[in-house]
């Protein structure tokens, strides 16, 4: 029996090969997007899967990291061991921190410069996975775990375990190594070392880290935490702090950079959004192609009903058709995943790819898919009257107006779609060509290896090289990184950017002066615009002195955010980074000279030159990478509703065949015949564009409130998502219609 049905099955799919071909390929193309979304989910919602026990491992923060202007990723790592003492629900706490952005490693001659080198205590590995470490020798004091690609780059194929390791403080022995954390980890670290005796940690700052018993109650210990903060935090006495679990951590933390990382929400939500979109799509387009096979059907079915076909065979018949419909789409996707999953896995940074849980999710959606269509096959038949059949009455025009609805449904969605995209790629585009306020271009700097680096040899020798117009030396730079102050205003907490730099920062960088002054002291202070305003900011006493200048505002920071306060030191840096303006026809010769400078003055430092426009360019790489994604799930959306249009406009085009050939005998011209059939889906189509502006201009200006900086939301925007839809739409009438009325009306007057 079940063979009879899908060899039927098979014979009506292969009848109508082209409404076939547009279900299977709409169909695949949404279980391609929606396998890569949930895939890119899925790996974004299962994040630190690495550490022991997720169910009771917390990271100690302060409230206002959650939600605040102003945050403190990092906290004094003298409140772990405070948790351990004063809170008896507690089983251990652990810190992990760094004396600042990197650590100078030097390992058999040659350094390297490690930005996640972390320190740790005895019992740091304990909040981790053991299946993650292969610890072979005591993990004590001067030892050090290293990650697996670390390894690699320090020793290549030989064994670590054993080897030395030197840093200022003195030499680490390797104790073991550990697997490269995963890509959805909160906390990047590829060495975890316990800091020798001789270790003076300039900072003590770090991330606190608390195992809690099973029985604890997290409300009633955040309660008492909360309570503690004042004694916990001599430094800031206004910070609260709170425990969040690690399994929440990677999404509600703002914070980036050093050892930090955080989920790309504004992704996730979007790609989420937009796929189940296509979905729908997709799905519109099976359902409008399987009311449009009831008129070609219809005789059948009435003849099964008159021949006693029951209810359950019919359903069967039909589950059987859409299995086979969303079997072949999944072996097309499964085609298309394989082609471009390479590509897109890595565009989407996921490391560690959830193959058992996307496939199991691609089974559950042809499942439900197939249920669903069969379950509309065989309502939309069970209208059928075998009467209406013999009789000769059966029609489906009544359901025309359901069909061009959804069709015009699709081209909403699509039309918003592509709208969404636009403004998204203007806004992307209005961020980059935003004045910073100083000029980024042609700048170029080495970040010093370390305090003992005194760049100011390196300043020495620029009459040697030409080819650098400026140089200076500075504690910071926009986009790579600055210092902070933070103050008491007006009762709450406030971050003051803060760069020491020598006298030549603010010629080379090309700030313009508000407040010129006629020749610049030893030291001293420049403040900009938005901090020379403030009132109510009075400076720490360490960093009173005179405020001899003021320059006019411009980015140092993320430009989604406003421009903030900036106090600038003079002084006589010796390290911190070297920028340089170097013009870009000459900087492969400037380069090569200023690296025998460097090799020359420090044989045993790494040399790195790096462009501040790149750094800027990477700073906003997420918002490129949104845009990207929109994109291509803009164009699949549309290309799916394409699909669908033309098969639908096929169908009715075949219906009216007698039609379109009697009015050619009676003296139509082929525009008229065109104009005709293709007025009623017209209209629904240009319903569906003006329907679409309405959604692009609510949810945009929605959108772009949520940026310091935006773009204005232009006609155009809304306009032309629309012009285009309307245009590839038309053109695909047009040519079905086309195709009809330039055939010979004999040959239609001749059919059945």
């Amino acid at each position: 029996m079940l063979k009879n049905h899908i060899l039927l099955a098979f014979r009506h799919l292969k009848k109508e090969k082209g409404y076939t071909l547009s279900s299977i390929v709409g169909l695949a193309l949404a279980f391609t997007a929606c396998f890569f979304t949930f895939s890119f989910i899925w790996h974004e919602y299962t994040a630190d899967s690495h550490f022991a026990d997720p169910e009771h491992t917390y990271r100690l923060k302060s409230n206002d990291a959650l939600d605040a202007p102003i945050r403190f990723p990092v906290l004094p790592t003298s409140n772990a061991q405070y948790m351990e003492d004063h809170f008896p629900e507690v089983n251990f706490s652990v810190p992990v921190y760094q004396e600042g952005s990197e650590e100078e490693v030097t390992v058999d001659g040659k350094i390297f410069l490690e930005k996640q080198w972390a320190y740790t205590e005895p019992q740091g590995i304990a909040i981790f996975d053991a299946s993650y470490f292969d610890v072979r020798s005591s993990f004590i004091v001067g030892t050090v775990l290293i990650s697996e690609s670390t390894a690699a780059r320090w020793f290549g194929h030989k064994d670590p375990v054993g080897e030395k390791v030197e840093l200022k403080e003195g030499a680490y022995s390797v104790a073991g190594t550990f697997k490269d954390f995963p890509t959805n980890s909160h906390l990047v670290v590829d060495a975890l070392a316990i800091p020798l005796p001789s270790k003076k940690m300039k900072y003590s700052q770090g991330l606190v880290y608390v195992n809690v018993r099973p029985n604890a109650n997290i409300v009633a210990l955040n309660k008492k935490v909360d309570e503690a903060s004042e004694d916990m935090d001599t430094f800031i006495d206004e910070i609260r702090y709170t425990l969040v679990s690690v399994k929440d951590i990677y999404r509600v933390q703002n914070d980036q950079g050093g050892i930090l990382k955080s989920a790309n929400k504004e992704m996730i939500s979007m790609m989420a959004m937009i796929s189940l979109v296509i979905l729908f799509i997709s799905i519109f387009n099976i359902i409008n192609l399987t009311q449009v096979k009831t008129l070609f059907r219809g005789r059948e079915m009435g003849v099964k009903k008159v021949l006693g076909i029951t209810p359950g065979q019919m359903s069967l018949q039909f589950l059987v058709e859409s299995a086979m419909v969303v079997f072949f789409a999944t072996l097309l996707s499964i085609s298309f995943i394989q082609f471009t999953g390479g590509w897109v896995l890595s565009y989407l940074h996921i490391g560690e790819f959830p193959f058992k849980m996307s496939a199991a999710f691609l089974l559950a959606l042809m499942l439900g898919i197939t249920s669903l269509l069969a379950a509309i096959q065989s309502a939309l038949f069970s209208k059928v009257m075998p009467r209406d059949v013999i009789a000769g009455k059966f029609k489906l025009g009544e359901r025309k107006w359901l069909l061009k609805s959804m069709v015009g449904l699709q081209f909403l969605v699509a039309c918003t779609l592509i709208g969404g995209t636009f403004l998204v790629d203007k806004q992307l585009d209005f961020i980059m060509s935003k004045p910073l306020g100083f000029g980024i271009d042609n700048l170029w700097y080495i970040p010093s290896p370390s305090e003992d680096t005194d760049l100011r040899l390196l300043r020495d020798q620029l009459p040697s090289i030409p080819e650098i117009q400026s140089a200076t030396i500075s504690s910071g730079l926009p986009f790579v990184g600055t210092g902070g102050i933070v103050h008491q205003s007006d009762g709450k907490l406030e971050f003051v950017a803060y760069v020491n730099m020598d006298k030549n920062f603010i010629d080379v960088l090309q700030i313009p002066y508000l407040d010129q002054p006629d020749f610049l002291p030893d030291t001293g202070y420049i403040v900009n615009e938005r901090l020379a305003v403030r009132q109510d900011i009075e400076v720490e006493r360490e960093f009173q002195g005179q405020v001899v200048g003021q320059v006019a505002d411009f980015h140092f920071s993320r430009l989604n955010a406003p421009i903030g306060t900036l106090l600038l030191s003079l002084g006589d840096p010796s390290s911190g980074y070297f920028t340089m303006r170097i013009d870009a026809q000459v900087k492969a010769t400037a380069e090569a000279k200023i690296k025998t400078e460097w090799d020359r003055l420090y044989p045993s430092r790494p040399f790195e030159l790096l462009s501040l426009h790149d750094v800027y360019l990477q700073k906003h790489h997420e918002a490129s990478e949104l845009a990207t994604v929109l994109r291509v799930l803009s164009l699949l959306a549309v290309l799916i509703s394409c699909i669908g249009l033309a098969s639908l406009t096929g169908f009715f085009v075949r219906k009216r065949f007698k039609e379109i050939a009697i009015r050619k005998v009676l003296g139509a011209t082929v525009e008229q015949v065109i104009r005709q059939v293709n007025t009623g889906y017209a209209i629904w189509i240009l319903a569906a564009t003006g329907l679409s502006m309405l959604v692009v201009y609510y949810y945009g200006t929605e959108w772009l409130a949520g940026y310091a900086y935006a773009t204005t939301l232009d006609a155009w925007v809304m306009l032309a998502p629309g012009v285009l839809l309307i245009v590839i739409s038309s053109a695909i009438m047009v040519l079905q219609t086309w195709k009809t009325a330039r055939t010979n009306p004999v040959e239609a007057l001749r059919t059945e």
